[in-house]
C-alpha cells in the first residue's frame, strides 16, 4: 500500500472514531477538527520497531481526538517518543504515534502529563504496520 492510501486510510478510520463519539456524545459545535474525546483507552509505549506486548498496554484518560492525533493524561511521563493507542471499541483499531509535547500539570489526581500525539500509522497485531 502506497503512502496515499495509507493515509487516505488512517484519516477514514479516525472519521469513524469522531462519527461513534458524535453519537454516544450528540452533536458537537466545535468547528475545528479536534473532537472531545473523554474516554479511557488502552496506551503503550512503542520503540518504533517491535509492537507492545498486550500487558504493556495501560489504561489512559484521552482528552481530544482529531485526525492527525490525540492527546491523554498519564500519571508518569512516557520514556520512549512513540505510543501505540487501541481507540474505539473491542475490537479496537490500533495507531502508532509520535510524542510532540508533554506538559506537567496539576489535577485532582495530583501531578500528571498531558501527552500530545501525532498519528504515525495504523498497525495490526498480526505483526505488521500499514504504512
Amino acid at each position: 500500500m502506497g503512502q496515499v492510501e495509507a493515509d487516505a486510510e488512517l484519516y477514514r478510520d479516525i472519521t469513524v472514531l469522531l462519527k461513534e463519539q458524535r453519537a454516544l456524545l450528540g452533536s458537537d459545535r466545535r468547528t475545528d477538527d479536534r473532537r472531545p474525546y473523554e474516554r479511557w483507552q488502552p496506551v503503550a509505549a512503542y520503540d518504533g520497531e517491535s509492537l507492545p506486548e498486550q500487558d504493556a498496554f495501560r489504561e489512559k484518560r484521552c482528552i481530544d481526538l482529531s485526525s492527525s492525533g490525540f492527546s491523554f493524561f498519564s500519571a508518569r511521563r512516557p520514556v520512549t517518543s512513540q505510543v501505540v493507542v487501541a481507540l474505539g471499541q473491542d475490537p479496537f483499531l490500533f495507531f502508532a504515534a509520535e510524542i510532540v509535547h508533554i506538559h506537567e500539570v496539576e489535577s485532582r489526581n495530583g501531578k500528571e502529563f498531558f501527552v500530545g500525539c501525532n498519528f504515525q500509522n495504523r498497525v495490526d497485531y498480526e505483526g505488521e504496520s500499514q504504512a
